[in-house]
């Protein structure tokens, strides 16, 4: 365009025909020349952190910047015309322009940015979502299914029993009403840095005492890009409990207290039936007197589970040729009074 003056386009219904560059004119386009290319307008559409400028009260307004061209009223539009949340930008030359919008404030402040690169061959739309100023710049929309349950093939969250969803994203986590995420406007993360976040999610709700129950269950991945919000839908899977004690014994089967054993700690593993074993090398690690506990998100199936005691006494171990086994129900919760014993015995 040369810094040719650019007019604003005050809102959608007046539309302006595109300036047309005829077919064999030579003009450059992404470094190279193009004698088919099309000049065009060049239409912005605009969120704010995913929000419309009506929700967005404290914005006064979009600084539109292109390198190398000059625009009406120095790029400065209203967030919202004639109720449209955008801009259109006239008569542009083919070729790949870049661009930085930002949202001032009531006070002239720059509060949240974005930038990008269009190619014109033709009139092109840009939509751009703008995020937090110093701050990182992705989010995304989380939605989730919960598995069946009660007879219901895709249930409510009614239906499954679920009040309650706690979602964490790294290390940070969130409680939500179940039903903000089965709901068309999902549920919206905190700002992200872009790329591979580990999400968990817990669908579920309390018992009578105020005790956290967990019904069903995920654990994966949230990819996440700068300036845009991804949607991620998540089919969570049925889960209950196991509870376990451990007991120490001397060789002629005598019970054992921790303290007459000389054991502080134990570590717990449970390996499912494929083989594969859920907590790692080291396991779940407890305190020796902490008996008995309870482990979650555990799906439907039977499991083997492995037990080592130690402390200044010496390590007791469960038995490893011939492992205690026990079997989880889809959505059951077993009580601490119900737990299972291991017996161990002193390493040779």
């Amino acid at each position: 365009m040369n810094a040719k003056l650019l007019t604003a386009f005050l809102g959608l219904a007046v539309l302006a025909p595109a300036c047309v560059v005829t077919p064999g004119d030579c003009y450059e386009c992404d470094g190279g020349y193009d004698s088919s290319a099309l000049g065009g307008d060049v239409n912005f559409t605009w969120t704010i952190a995913g929000r419309f400028c009506a929700q967005m009260p404290d914005i006064h307004g979009i600084q539109v910047t292109i390198p190398g061209e000059t625009l009406a009223n120095d790029g400065y539009y209203a967030c919202n015309t004639a109720g449209y949340d955008g801009i259109e930008l006239h008569d542009f030359r083919p070729g790949t322009y870049s661009f930085k919008l930002e949202a001032v404030n009531q006070l002239g402040d720059v509060t949240y940015a974005a930038t990008g690169n269009f190619r014109v061959n033709g009139d092109v739309r840009v939509s751009v979502d703008l995020t937090p100023v110093g701050g990182p710049s992705s989010y995304a929309y989380l939605y989730w299914t919960l598995p069946a349950a009660n007879g219901y093939a895709r249930p409510s969250c009614y239906q499954a029993g679920v009040t309650d969803v706690w979602v964490r994203i790294d290390q940070t986590w969130g409680s939500f009403s179940c039903a903000d995420g089965t709901g068309e406007e999902g549920v919206l993360t905190q700002y992200l840095q872009p790329g591979t976040h580990e999400i968990e999610i817990v669908a579920g709700g309390y018992d009578s005492s105020g005790n956290e129950l967990a019904l069903s269950h995920y654990v994966g991945t949230l990819q996440t890009v700068s300036g845009k919000p991804v949607f991620a839908d998540y089919s969570l899977w049925a889960v209950g409990t196991a509870a376990l004690k451990w007991q120490p014994y001397t060789s002629g089967g005598t019970k054992l207290s921790c303290d007459d054993a000389g054991l502080t700690k134990v570590a717990i593993n449970v390996q499912d039936a494929s083989g594969k074993f859920l907590y790692g090398d080291a396991g779940l690690e407890f305190g020796c007197k902490e008996a008995p506990v309870t482990l979650n998100y555990l799906r439907p199936g039977t499991y083997s589970i492995y037990v080592k005691a130690s402390g200044p006494g010496g390590s007791y171990l469960s038995s490893t040729s011939n492992p205690k086994r026990f079997t989880v129900s889809a959505y059951e919760q077993v009580p601490a009074s119900a737990a299972f014993e291991v017996p161990l015995y002193k390493a040779q």
